[in-house]
């Protein structure tokens, strides 16, 4: 994987990409974010059957054309097509990956089982509004296939001079269909030392206690082991005093040294 424009973690002009989560526990995020004449470009997908699989390059051609983000690099091929500005966009992969026997080993080594990886994915507004909607299609891993019918958060915004959180941020979406964005929390580090969320804050004041599903250290340096990562966690979120069945999923995410 490449990390040559890893050093440039304050750099990011625009960002693009999907949250997802299927009912059924696969998860993932794509991410191409432009820094200065280059881009980045993430995928990472997480799941019982699948493990985690992460495809990741810092030294990517930008796009041609504002509508159709497609980069193309070795052994990588990755499109984010707008069909519809805020209602409906396209994602497409076509890569080989890594997959990594441990959350630490994506941190610190990026070496793992090299797997053949496709997406082939729509995100759909839903009825609450736009980053807000659907997400469905296919999930494809060397010769396995996966149908995926869930829910995700489409991000298309400049990124500020410093897109890092310092606090856990994200979003979820309860049984109920509400949506809430996570504006803040407390955690602790797992046996490996990686954090993860432990009592977050809604953006209503709420507060909730999630329950870790899959952790995902994003390197930011200038490789693996050297230099920060966004930590991603995908988590089940539990109302304070809330019943079982009104648990929520989502990303949520902070920047660890």
């Amino acid at each position: 994987m490449s990390s040559a424009w890893g050093d440039r973690v304050n750099a990011l002009d625009q960002v693009w990409g999907v949250d997802f989560v299927a009912d059924d526990g696969i998860g993932g995020f794509v991410r191409l974010a432009r820094a200065g004449d280059r881009c980045w470009y993430w995928c990472y997908v997480v799941g019982s059957d699948v493990g985690l699989v992460a495809v990741r390059d810092h030294d990517v051609v930008p796009p041609r054309r504002p509508n159709v983000l497609e980069i193309r690099a070795d052994s990588l091929w990755a499109e984010l097509v707008c069909e519809t500005p805020d209602e409906h966009w396209g994602i497409a992969l076509e890569a080989f990956g890594v997959r990594l026997d441990a959350p630490l080993d994506s941190w610190t080594n990026e070496i793992g089982e090299r797997v053949a990886i496709g997406l082939d994915l729509e995100w759909e507004v839903d009825a609450t509004g736009a980053p807000h909607g659907i997400v469905h299609g296919e999930v494809l891993l060397e010769r396995d296939r996966w149908a995926l019918d869930g829910h995700g958060v489409l991000t298309t915004a400049a990124a500020p001079d410093t897109a890092w959180p310092s606090v856990w941020s994200g979003w979820c979406r309860f049984a109920d269909g509400e949506w809430a964005a996570i504006v803040g929390g407390s955690g602790t580090t797992d046996e490996a030392g990686i954090s993860v969320p432990g009592e977050v804050t809604l953006d209503d004041g709420a507060t909730a206690r999630c329950e870790p599903r899959a952790v995902v250290p994003v390197p930011l340096g200038g490789g693996p082991g050297r230099g920060p990562a966004l930590v991603r966690v995908l988590t089940g979120i539990v109302p304070a005093g809330g019943e079982p069945a009104m648990m929520g999923i989502g990303w949520l995410e902070v920047l660890q040294s």
